[in-house]
């Protein structure tokens, strides 16, 4: 199913894979630092991951 659809395949590894500790990991929680501001202080979970998945799909050219 990969070759069927890789873009999708992609998708769901980045999602469903668990990152270890890392230098991009902590680039992760710094793009976070400076997404959520003090005015975006009641930003929920789901919308910064949201955020995060779509920044690293733009970047990787799958949109």
């Amino acid at each position: 199913q990969r070759q069927r659809w890789p873009r999708l395949s992609f998708m769901a590894i980045n999602i469903l894979m668990i990152p270890a500790i890392s230098d991009e990991l902590e680039r992760v929680f710094s793009r976070g630092y400076y997404t959520i501001s003090w005015n975006k202080g009641q930003m929920l979970l789901e919308t910064l991951e949201q955020q995060e998945y779509l920044k690293h799909w733009k970047k990787s050219g799958l949109i």
